[in-house]
């Protein structure tokens, strides 16, 4: 899906952050609005970037991954990648 790039979110942003399927914000923290609605979502959100309405352009594909610990990535392209499920 299409990435959310903002300089921060606030509730007025639900609407369209449903249909994100990321979410990059310059401003924010763990416990930031939009940290907080992605994570509701099920979605990848990496926030308090600092420059991402700087370096992401529009149309521009990329890659959003929260899959490699603590700091997430944005990478260049659409990158190949696997979901698995595991029954807890």
């Amino acid at each position: 899906g299409q990435v959310l790039v903002a300089d921060m979110t606030d509730p007025d942003w639900e609407p369209i952050m449903k249909k994100a399927g990321a979410i990059v914000t310059n401003r924010g923290g763990r416990t930031c609005h939009a940290a907080i609605i992605a994570r509701e979502l099920g979605i990848p959100a990496i926030v308090g970037c600092g420059d991402a309405t700087d370096n992401l352009a529009v149309g521009q594909e990329v890659t959003v991954s929260c899959a490699e610990g603590d700091t997430g990535n944005i990478y260049e392209g659409l990158l190949k990648f696997e979901r698995t499920e595991q029954d807890l």
